[in-house]
């Protein structure tokens, strides 16, 4: 499906998705492949499409299964 017609949500949405603050998912997203960025400086607002978010946050549990792995290696 192209991004152009599927659902784009807000870090907001997002956020209450996650149970995140809505300025941690902003500040993940930013320069994330795929988002879309309207308007420009600090009134720039971010909407990210469905796949991408579904991306990040296959990439994200991911790395996150890494770490935990690492850290019971090491004690």
């Amino acid at each position: 499906m192209s991004t152009a017609f599927e659902p784009h949500h807000s870090p907001q949405q997002l956020a209450r998705m996650w149970g995140l603050s809505a300025a941690t998912v902003r500040r993940w997203f930013e320069d994330y492949p795929g988002v879309l960025r309207l308007g420009y400086g600090r009134r720039t607002t971010l909407r990210i499409p469905a796949s991408v978010a579904e991306r990040f946050h296959q990439d994200w549990t991911a790395l996150r299964s890494k770490i935990q792995l690492r850290r019971r290696r090491i004690k």
